[in-house]
């Protein structure tokens, strides 16, 4: 959309701008309300809706088991594509904050979630500091945490517990008015009138040569008493009935001397001094 503000007028623009501020700030507000709607929901009714939430991520095969890590406890197979992978999930029901001692609970008991690989831990609150890189940490299995901004924006990528609704903005449609001719740049205008502007000097000044050298011609010719008003409309005439570009004076020239004709050849044969009658004394 920002590649189309240079055709929007400047309030048009900033009002596209706040409202998308505008709608970022109601995101997260709604979020907020969400998570403190899910910290109120009974132990049955958030699990059910935590479960849709993970089957809509990709995560199947979802069971109880038992641990000494979060307040519930899950084992499920995460799939992506063709991948299939033992997952172990850890839910806090907020509480207090998460540190990092519950990545290190939760891999410590990856065995009770049958040998799961990675693991998920889930708060409603927030986490403490270190407990992302505790879950990235080398050398062990990987456990990504979801504290409750990341939760609420998970939900509603996937429609479970929020729904998206769109708000509708008005854009200009370019493609249709420069189909139109409503959206030709000034620079090429310009450039095209420049053009134009030195063709039409230009045929002007072959014009004035051609006048020229076709009154000099004529002046020889004896042609003194003709009006300019009458050899103008001649010219004009001649410029429209001649085409754009003339031949030379020489390639003229050559082509209008006449050849001679037969009656000439003969007459310079019988003025040679060279006559039959000079064969026949020797």
């Amino acid at each position: 959309m920002s590649l189309l503000e240079w055709a929007l007028p400047n309030d048009a623009v900033n009002a596209e701008r706040d409202a998308i501020r505008a709608a970022d700030r109601q995101r997260h507000s709604v979020r907020r309300a969400l998570i403190n709607r899910l910290k109120d929901l009974p132990d049955g009714a958030l699990l059910e809706l935590l479960a849709a939430w993970l089957n809509a991520v990709g995560v199947h095969s979802l069971r109880a088991v038992r641990a000494d890590a979060g307040d519930f406890n899950l084992a499920g197979t995460l799939r992506r594509g063709p991948e299939e992978t033992p997952l172990a999930i850890s839910i806090y029901k907020g509480r207090a904050p998460v540190d990092k001692d519950a990545i290190v609970a939760l891999r410590g008991g990856l065995h009770n979630f049958d040998h799961a690989r990675i693991g998920w831990v889930i708060t409603l609150g927030r986490t403490s500091d270190g407990t992302v890189a505790e879950g990235h940490a080398e050398g062990a299995a990987p456990c990504a945490v979801f504290d409750g901004d990341a939760l609420a924006a998970s939900m509603e990528e996937v429609g479970v517990g929020l729904q998206r609704v769109s708000l509708p903005l008005a854009m200009l449609d370019i493609d249709l008015l420069d189909s139109l001719g409503g959206g030709v740049p000034r620079s090429t205008s310009n450039v095209s009138t420049t053009e134009e502007s030195a063709d039409a000097n230009g045929s002007k000044r072959r014009r004035g040569r051609r006048r020229g050298r076709r009154r000099g011609s004529r002046e020889e010719g004896g042609e003194e008493g003709l009006s300019e008003e009458t050899a103008a409309a001649r010219d004009e005439s001649s410029d429209s009935e001649r085409p754009a570009t003339e031949p030379s004076e020489t390639q003229s020239a050559s082509e209008s001397a006449p050849e001679p004709s037969e009656d000439t050849e003969k007459k310079a044969v019988e003025a040679d001094p060279e006559s039959p009658n000079e064969a026949e004394q020797l």
